[in-house]
């Protein structure tokens, strides 16, 4: 993977709302923290929403999630996290309400209390963090979510959990870039459990020919117990991590 990190002071949560480094063609940068701080940075929308929601457990989580990409997408853009222009997209994958040209694409995902952000200029970057949790019936969900192959590579890895995980994050990352969600069939493309990560083969409805070929699929630093992916739809990239991943703690 063609990853580097840039300098990103002492702040290990959500990030201030900074001017970042510009982004460039090519490139997809990439934020980590942890969801620890009050929701201070949403609207009242996205605040009518969590009332919505059934537990005040879920409610918070929410609203502390999108106030970290409200602050991570402000230090992009530039402007107040509040004036972020978050809107729905097609199959309810969110982005950014603007004509800014080329467009930033961004993703965001949140496990247990860590989150990640990829954001990219004229690329529509998908990203993925799972806490690693014991399953009682691993091969059962890996039948429901994973293809053949992948199922078969899972079950003959050394540490089979920890296999099941990273294609599970590298999976979920691929069809958050492509946007349509799990409509385009779990069993329909094929990524490993290896490394280097990558996406071995697409069937998916509209898949080009030599589809896979079309795509980068990288594995991202995780803390200590969780798996994470990136996945974009572009041959090469060059991955920048700004905010690297807190502390095990």
């Amino acid at each position: 993977m063609n990853a580097r990190s840039a300098p990103a002071g002492e702040e290990r949560g959500i990030p201030l709302p900074e001017r970042q480094a510009e982004i460039r063609p090519g490139e997809v940068h990439v934020w980590h923290g942890t969801l620890e701080a009050s929701p201070d940075a949403v609207t009242p929308t996205e605040e009518s929403r969590a009332r919505r929601m059934g537990s005040p457990r879920r409610r918070r989580e929410f609203l502390v999630a999108r106030g970290a990409l409200r602050r991570v997408l402000a230090g992009t853009l530039g402007i107040d996290p509040l004036l972020v222009p978050i809107v729905q997209g097609a199959h309810g994958k969110p982005r950014l309400g603007s004509d800014r040209r080329p467009p930033i694409g961004f993703n965001f995902s949140h496990s247990g209390d860590r989150f990640v952000v990829a954001i990219a200029l004229g690329m529509e970057p998908g990203v993925d963090i799972e806490r690693i949790r014991a399953r009682r019936d691993l091969a059962g969900l890996a039948r429901w979510s994973f293809s053949p192959a992948e199922q078969e590579e899972v079950a003959a890895a050394p540490e089979p959990m920890d296999a099941f995980y990273r294609v599970w994050s590298r999976k979920e990352a691929v069809i958050k870039a492509d946007g349509r969600g799990i409509a385009i069939g779990l069993d329909r493309f094929d990524v490993n459990a290896g490394e280097p990560s990558a996406l071995l083969d697409a069937r998916w409805e509209g898949a080009a020919p030599g589809e896979a070929a079309h795509w980068s699929l990288h594995s991202l630093e995780a803390p200590s117990g969780y798996a994470a992916a990136l996945a974009v739809r572009r041959p090469a990239v060059e991955v920048i991590v700004r905010v690297p991943p807190p502390p095990s703690g």
